[in-house]
């Protein structure tokens, strides 16, 4: 299981997202729809808890020099129930009315619009505006809004995880659920805040009980891990993801994706559900999510037909988000030409370098190769080749364990010969079917290379690296007439 998006909530098969960003979308409606329940009950839209509906008000006829006038029928058309037909770009031009007024919900709820691009062309400046603004009012949600802003760092904001979780503080003293469910995945992670396991189940437990759902995403993921003292159930950990996907948190979606596409916490394996909750992540712009939906045109499974033009189109989403597993995917597609790109192992380079500069073993290798080669767009050194070898191998890269083994026999690099380090490398690299390590261990056995001479371990070794398609070990073994 994979840890989280900044060491968050989100589990990506064997990789831990790291870009920043704690559930962008998670708080794409939350502001107005966490408002709306006390609005909707005055005009009408939602039954008082007697059970019988209040009677339905034509908000088309109020006056409009009304400020909260304004919000109520711009709440109306935000969701479009009772008869007001759900229209996003008359809802935002009577939330920004309001908001001119000095109306702090409206202000509030114009700046989500204007981040998400709701109703609204998106820009974050303007957002970030509307949401000081009702923040000088004291508006409770507009502290997690705003928190969130400075957390990624957006509409000209520097990125400032301190001033993020302060803000998500000051929100949850005014009882807002959000800036609760915020606050817990910053303790979880430890920005902003110190990190904190009891904290952050303190917060998400409440928080979730709000039905907010970045919370319950929160909760979910510490229940799947056992954090914060909680016995580890995944069973009850897909039970909050589904409460959290099913509002939209993309953190969850790709969560119970995961969940679907591992068989776990009770669920039956199941490609093509984990597809249709991985898409819905991506479409939201999760990178995990997207990189995951490359994956599955790259092989034609889930329930879709292989498509390489497809796969590289979400690597590429993925990829410019600064994912490392899209970006070295990316790289690949160049190297080969495939996936509707042309062959250019430059641009692959390129994308090698950007991944394996997070530590992406299968990306560090190839830079590795280019320097080794002087291809891609550099001048060949072996000593940048070692070096990037090394950093592949430690990680488990068969290749660059092979690679490391060879400079070792060589003394390439600076290196004095030393065989018996050259085969402890082979050995580390065969014993993961590295067809190349096998055919170097054979060799060594052969002529007694760093150990005994000893042909018939030799020939073991030799066929091996025939089995993973050795050409070289197949015609040392017709030529010793061995099959």
């Amino acid at each position: 299981m994979s840890e989280a998006n900044e060491g968050s909530s989100i589990k990506t098969g064997s990789w831990w997202l790291t870009v920043p960003g704690i559930l962008a979308q998670a708080a794409v409606v939350i502001a107005a729809i966490a408002g709306l329940i006390t609005t909707l009950h005055e005009v009408g839209i939602i039954k008082s808890n007697s059970g019988s509906a209040s009677p339905a008000r034509d908000v088309s006829a109020l006056p409009s020099a009304d400020v909260n006038e304004l919000r109520r029928r711009a709440d109306a058309y935000l969701v479009g129930r009772g008869q007001v037909p759900k229209n996003l770009n008359e809802a935002a031009s009577l939330y920004l009315k309001a908001a001119e007024l000095g109306d702090a919900k409206s202000q509030n709820s114009i700046g989500a619009m204007l981040r998400d691009g709701l109703g609204v062309a998106k820009n974050w400046p303007e957002s970030v505006f509307w949401f000081q603004k009702a923040m000088e009012q004291k508006d409770p949600q507009s502290y997690a809004n705003l928190g969130f802003m400075y957390q990624t760092g957006r509409g000209g904001l520097s990125e400032d995880y301190a001033m993020a979780a302060e803000l998500y503080l000051k929100g949850t003293e005014k009882g807002d659920p959000h800036a609760m469910g915020l606050l817990a995945s910053a303790y979880l992670n430890g920005r902003g805040v110190p990190e904190d396991k009891g904290e952050a189940l303190k917060w998400a437990t409440t928080a979730a009980k709000s039905g907010d759902p970045v919370a319950q995403n929160v909760l979910g993921f510490m229940t799947d891990e056992g954090l914060g003292g909680l016995a580890k159930d995944e069973k009850q950990a897909v039970s909050w993801y589904k409460k959290a996907a099913a509002q939209g948190d993309w953190k969850a979606q790709a969560n119970l994706a995961f969940m679907y596409a591992e068989g776990a916490g009770g669920l039956t394996k199941d490609d093509a559900e984990a597809l249709r909750w991985y898409r819905k992540a991506a479409d939201q712009g999760h990178p995990d999510a997207q990189y995951a939906l490359g994956r599955y045109y790259d092989e034609g499974t889930g329930g879709v037909g292989k498509d390489e033009a497809e796969a590289m189109r979400w690597y590429r989403k993925a990829a410019d988000q600064g994912h490392p597993e899209a970006q070295y995917a990316v790289g690949l597609n160049y190297e080969s030409g495939i996936g509707g790109v042309t062959e250019d192992d430059v641009e692959a380079m390129r994308w090698y370098l950007k991944a394996a500069d997070q530590g992406q073993p299968g990306a560090q290798y190839y830079v590795g190769l280019n320097y080794d080669l002087g291809e891609g767009g550099v001048t060949k050194s072996d000593v940048e080749a070692l070096s990037w070898f090394r950093k592949a191998a430690v990680q488990g890269n068969a290749a660059a364990q092979y690679e490391v083994g060879v400079y070792h026999s060589k003394g390439l690099a600076g290196l004095a010969v030393d065989k018996s380090e050259a085969m402890r490398w082979y050995r580390k690299a065969a014993a993961q079917q590295d067809p190349d390590a096998m055919y170097a261990l054979g060799w060594y056995y052969y002529n007694g290379i760093a150990v005994k001479k000893d042909e018939t371990e030799a020939v073991r070794w030799y066929r091996k690296a025939a089995e993973q398609g050795s050409s070289k070990a197949q015609a040392v073994l017709n030529r010793l007439k061995i099959g």
